[in-house]
């Protein structure tokens, strides 16, 4: 039952639980100059991983696909693909990871309608830049990342009937704040999916993309906080990283 639902049949109803949770913002935001890109100073190379979807992934490509063999779903709203080959966008794949990196470290918040506090607002100064700035650029910065587009192994989908999905309700005071202080970052969690009436192309769980990161001019400590980013851990892999080319692989969230 939907929350319009329960607001019509009235009655003073808790609300639904939300499947996701807050992350609490830095107090403070770490800034320090970039490497830049007119000298190699610190370690360069790149990664190749395997992500793993934990739950379906589905990455919209805007376009309606037609299966009229499904007598059930006949239209589905297609997953975006490159050159014939199902993928997470390299552009969706890096948002998603400087979301992780800017929770996990002393990163402002890039994207947001909020209030932000003073002490998460993002620098608008190129000669200091927080840990994901640095990475992953801002405005007038490219960054020392690059990923390119993570591509579906073996190229099998599913259809999935999901719910009608709804904005988000940045201006929900009750949901976002608790009194005048944000609560923090919004994050979605992995639980049993919720069915609906409609019908999306999917990657199921356990699908396997192949994924390259290349980088350069990071520390060691930075290299680090990539791996982490990517679902990875450890001081083992962060060193092995951070001597060059290495081949890692791992697992990263799929929603």
């Amino acid at each position: 039952m939907s929350e319009y639902d329960r607001d019509r049949r009235g009655g003073n109803q808790p609300p639904l639980p939300k499947p996701y949770g807050f992350v609490s913002l830095p107090r403070r935001v770490q800034l320090q100059p970039p490497s830049g890109h007119q000298r190699y100073e610190h370690q360069r190379g790149y990664l190749t991983a395997v992500l793993v979807a934990r739950s379906p992934v589905h990455v919209a490509s805007g376009l309606l696909e037609q299966r009229p063999a499904d007598r059930l779903y006949p239209l589905v709203k297609a997953h975006v693909r490159s050159n014939g080959r199902v993928v997470i966008p390299a552009t969706s794949l890096k948002g998603c990871i400087r979301s992780i990196v800017e929770a996990i470290s002393p990163s402002a918040v890039s994207a947001t309608k909020a209030r932000l506090p003073h002490q998460a607002q993002p620098s608008r100064s190129l000669d200091q830049l927080d840990p994901a700035q640095r990475l992953f650029g801002t405005l007038g910065y490219q960054g020392q990342v690059r990923f390119s587009d993570a591509v579906l192994v073996g190229n099998r989908t599913i259809t999935v009937p999901t719910p009608q999905l709804f904005r988000p309700r940045s201006d929900s005071i009750s949901t976002y704040y608790e009194g005048s202080e944000l609560k923090g970052r919004k994050f979605y969690m992995h639980g049993e999916l919720a069915q609906g009436d409609l019908p999306l192309e999917a990657c199921p769980i356990d699908s396997r993309f192949t994924v390259r990161v290349d980088f350069e001019n990071l520390t060691t400590g930075e290299v680090g906080l990539l791996l982490y980013g990517l679902g990875l851990g450890g001081a083992t892999a962060g060193a092995q990283a951070g001597r060059g080319q290495t081949s890692v692989f791992g697992n990263h969230r799929g929603d």
